[in-house]
């Protein structure tokens, strides 16, 4: 049994748009846990700008095979401009990878 998972990160600018996200994701089937922390202080440089705002921290757990379908939708519902999306492949105990990879199996 695969014991991989993916982790993905984005980051939101309200507790709305947020949750939208990881429930869309959870419709749609290619996720299987999101969690939505927050508010976290983020500072960061956009247009030759420094900018200090409050944001609400998305951590996204899915197959590892799904990131590219997971972007295309943060893409589509996010509310900035260039949403951030960092993900990788981590291991987990074989039975949370299994919940990941199939989730009606548990």
């Amino acid at each position: 049994m695969e014991t991989n998972v993916g982790i993905g990160l984005t980051t939101c600018p309200n507790m709305r748009n947020a949750k939208m996200i990881v429930r869309s994701l959870l419709e749609s089937k290619i996720v299987s846990c999101g969690q939505v922390d927050g508010p976290i202080l983020s500072l960061y440089t956009w247009q030759n700008d420094l900018v200090e705002s409050e944001e609400w921290r998305v951590v996204l757990k899915f197959k590892i095979e799904n990131h590219h379908d997971i972007l295309k939708q943060i893409k589509i519902l996010h509310e900035y401009d260039v949403p951030q999306w960092v993900y990788w492949e981590s291991s987990s105990s074989k039975e949370y990878a299994q919940w990941i990879h199939d989730p009606s199996a548990c």
